[in-house]
């Protein structure tokens, strides 16, 4: 693996490899996560909000420090910072790991056509009912 790779955590519409393959970008490694006491909130794109007591679901991926930098280098993605959070992988175990993430106060609205591409994902991705049905309400 190239020294310069970072695993991230994408729970937006970053969850589908191929919209990063489609960027340009060469992801690898994807696998099915949740962060534990993270909840899922969307305005014109989607964050994370802590301490919400739910569990947001995600696929973490590994892309190399340039193709993040180019990643979030696009003027709708300029705000998101990256932090640290600890999320739960696919085999149960715990993992501190990097995810891009924007301040809840820079939110505005809901875009539900945003919403209505992440539950399609999240239905690809076979994501748990009950995620599932978090974000259904937010696709009216």
């Amino acid at each position: 693996m190239n020294s310069n790779a970072e695993s991230v955590f994408f729970y937006g519409l970053f969850m589908d490899k191929s919209i990063l393959v489609d960027k340009g970008l060469n992801p690898s490694n994807p696998e099915v996560a949740y962060a534990q006491d993270y909840c899922l909130k969307i305005g014109m794109r989607a964050t994370l909000i802590p301490n919400c007591g739910r569990k947001a679901y995600g696929v973490i991926m590994t892309l190399s420090s340039a193709e993040l930098e180019k990643l979030y280098s696009e003027p709708s993605l300029r705000d998101y910072k990256p932090m640290p959070i600890e999320v739960v992988d696919a085999s149960g175990n715990p993992r501190s790991i990097s995810s891009y993430l924007l301040v809840e106060d820079e939110l505005s609205d809901c875009n539900t056509e945003y919403a209505r591409a992440l539950l399609d994902i999240a239905r690809k991705l076979a994501l748990p009912q009950s995620y599932l049905q978090e974000i259904e309400p937010l696709t009216e």
